[in-house]
């Protein structure tokens, strides 16, 4: 059987506006060598008819049909049977350009990178901007370097990259189920493992904004609201337990001042830690116990 050289994942749940922007992108693709495993997750809308015809006509795009259940088991479904030597992750609603595949496949084998990483555009309105650019290629062989190419914590998406399989399944590196910021978790986790990563200029991932996405709707969902908050707790903590050089998200710094001048600092994640520094110097630090 011949291995291709990127297995590209596409969970997909009623969205056949869109499916076939995201399907053409691949296919105009410059790197021809590659397969597109889509897995249905119990999609009520057209989304299922739109991939048996474009599988009909490419054998490169695969589907797989499951019971409705998110798109971390889709994902995970799809990793079981990819068969590249490199993954790439993509929603279904949104698309890549052209050298997209090329430039990363390139990249990575180039370094003998685990994961290579690109620019991610937003479209929102017909509006294009920016999100993420690389104006340089940066390898990364150390995790607080690493953290930075990938631009963690502001940017844990998944998929303006591209992963050695080896490395994926060698490390167990599944997504996490049931929850709604998976990507959060899952992108942590991998930064931790990854021993080389490099970036790309060249290429790009358009990410196109939805109004109905689990981001947009999130602050009106208390289910949500409480999966993202967990999400970056879990990732607070790893990075303090690993002392990892990146940004916190849950940090606050309360100076006490005695007299006008500030003696006191005290320095908290959340519920996770309490440092106190007096005149600059750690004093106190106090962590909790709370587990994931």
């Amino acid at each position: 059987m011949n291995t291709p050289k990127v297995s590209v994942i596409i969970p997909i749940y009623n969205c056949e506006v869109l499916i076939a922007k995201c399907l053409d992108s691949l296919l105009e693709q410059t790197l021809k060598d590659f397969e597109v495993i889509c897995v249905d997750d119990g999609s009520t809308d057209g989304s299922l008819k739109i991939l048996k015809s474009y599988a009909k006509k490419d054998k490169r795009i695969k589907f797989i049909c499951q019971k409705n259940q998110g798109q971390s088991v889709a994902r995970n479904n799809a990793l079981k049977q990819a068969n590249g030597k490199y993954i790439a992750f993509a929603d279904a609603d949104d698309y890549v350009s052209p050298n997209f595949l090329l430039e990363l496949v390139e990249r990575a084998e180039a370094t003998n990178a685990d994961v290579a990483c690109t620019s991610i555009i937003r479209i929102e309105d017909g509006i294009e901007n920016k999100l993420l650019s690389y104006k340089q290629t940066v390898t990364a062989e150390n995790i607080n370097d690493i953290f930075k190419v990938f631009g963690i914590p502001k940017f844990c998406y998944i998929w303006n990259k591209v992963y050695l399989r080896e490395f994926i399944l060698q490390n167990n590196l599944f997504f996490p189920e049931n929850v709604y910021y998976e990507d959060i978790i899952w992108s942590t986790l991998v930064a931790s493992k990854v021993k080389k990563a490099v970036s790309v200029t060249k290429g790009a991932y358009y990410y196109v904004y939805n109004k109905n996405s689990i981001v947009a709707t999130t602050k009106n969902d208390t289910i949500k609201a409480n999966d993202l908050h967990n999400a970056w707790l879990f990732y607070d903590k790893f990075v303090l337990e690993n002392k990892i050089k990146a940004p916190l998200r849950f940090e606050k710094i309360h100076n006490i001042k005695i007299v006008g001048i500030s003696l006191i600092k005290v320095k908290e994640v959340d519920d996770l830690i309490k440092q106190y520094y007096l005149c600059g110097i750690p004093i106190v630090s106090k962590k909790t116990k709370k587990n994931f």
